[in-house]
């Protein structure tokens, strides 16, 4: 039995422009420069997932989406969006508690050594 393959090639779509939308607080050419995707560039899904790497690598970025607008349609120029969201910026953390002490057990005695006691346990954290 012998197959044939035939191989019908599309058109080849390029890249119009770079849309990218979320930023709040982060300077756009700091998110720019890791954009891999380039306008007039051949439209490559390699390209977009490593802009979508490189941009989660920064580790300011919470999420990050990437998508190629109306990817069906015939237009030779496709845009690709880039939205982000970014990390919150400040973490803080807090607790309050309490701790009972009831003295140390001696040994062959049913009566607790030391004295029973109570102390308040309170912590907070930040993180920049």
């Amino acid at each position: 039995m012998d197959v044939i393959y035939t191989i019908h090639e599309g058109s080849q779509k390029s890249v119009g422009s770079v849309l990218l939308s979320g930023l709040q607080h982060t300077k756009r050419s700091v998110a720019t420069r890791e954009i891999q995707v380039k306008p007039l560039d051949p439209l490559s899904q390699l390209d977009i997932l490593n802009t979508q790497q490189r941009l989660y690598d920064l580790g300011i970025f919470s999420q990050v989406d990437t998508a190629v607008q109306d990817p069906d349609g015939t237009e030779q120029f496709k845009n690709v969006l880039v939205n982000v969201n970014e990390s919150r910026r400040y973490t803080f953390n807090y607790g309050l508690g309490i701790e009972f002490q009831t003295g140390q057990p001696s040994v062959g005695n049913n009566q607790p050594q030391g004295e029973t006691g109570v102390s308040p346990r309170v912590s907070f954290g930040v993180t920049a």
